[in-house]
């Protein structure tokens, strides 16, 4: 009577409930249906809430399990958001600040303070970088002051010189004028320099009636103008011919010249 009243009483359970309470004693008790059928009602009471305080049991690990994945994912993320800032903070401090430090001492450099120099501690790249960019500006100061101390004995030379001597650029623009060119023409030198060319102060009749003997001579058709004083010495030959300058005043004043490539 006792396993007839227990199955009326499941009969008014949803068949859902029922079959997952036979499932979950047969799944975890390894009870076969038969054993579960033929159980009083208070043993199988017994055992539907040992199988829940199981099941709760479970269900608690779990949370626990969740909640300590979830505090070491959030102890990685801010060990790695430390990791990432203290690793900025060593970049910046060893490398973004030294290379601010050469690029200060380079553009000192080019603003002409020839005594800059990059002055970095340690024994690494940007150290050995920093030194060789300091002797490569103490070579080129050291250059850079011969080559200027070079070039004003040969401007004292020039100017000096009781002859006229005239510069002038692959392109006929005249680039240097002596003292005794403007004495000799009248012109002041900063009119003439990257302005003009020796075409104006040359007899173009001259010029051209040269420029006939000069084509034939070398065998080519030169242009009428600056090639034609300066075409044989581009070739190597020596270059000296007697001409007529006309000074700024309309004077013509007959010279020796004599032409050289550079």
């Amino acid at each position: 009577r006792t396993q007839r009243f227990f199955r009326v009483a499941l009969s008014h359970n949803s068949l859902e409930n029922y079959y997952n309470t036979n499932f979950s004693l047969m799944q975890h008790h390894k009870y076969s249906l038969t054993e579960i059928e033929d159980m009083i009602p208070w043993e199988r009471d017994i055992y539907v809430g040992m199988l829940q305080q199981y099941l709760e049991d479970e269900r608690l690990k779990q949370q626990q399990a969740s909640s300590w994945l979830i505090k070491q994912s959030l102890y990685i993320a801010v060990g790695s958001s430390l990791a990432a800032i203290l690793l900025m903070f060593v970049m910046n401090t060893l490398i973004t600040k030294r290379v601010l430090k050469i690029q200060q001492a380079l553009d000192r450099w080019s603003k002409g303070d020839r005594n800059a120099q990059i002055s970095l501690k340690g024994n690494n790249e940007l150290s050995h970088i920093g030194n060789m960019i300091n002797s490569l500006v103490k070579q080129f100061s050291a250059d850079e002051e011969a080559l200027i101390f070079s070039q004003q004995v040969n401007n004292a030379i020039i100017h000096s010189a009781n002859y006229s001597i005239i510069a002038t650029d692959t392109n006929g623009i005249i680039t240097s004028f002596n003292s005794s060119a403007e004495k000799l023409l009248g012109y002041d030198k900063h009119d003439l320099i990257n302005k003009q060319s020796p075409a104006l102060f040359h007899d173009i009749n001259e010029v051209k009636s040269h420029n006939k003997k000069l084509s034939a001579e070398l065998g080519i058709e030169i242009p009428v103008g600056f090639e034609t004083l300066v075409s044989k010495s581009r070739t190597g030959i020596p270059d000296e011919n007697n001409w007529t300058y006309i000074a700024k005043n309309g004077k013509r004043i007959p010279i020796r010249l004599s032409v050289s490539a550079l």
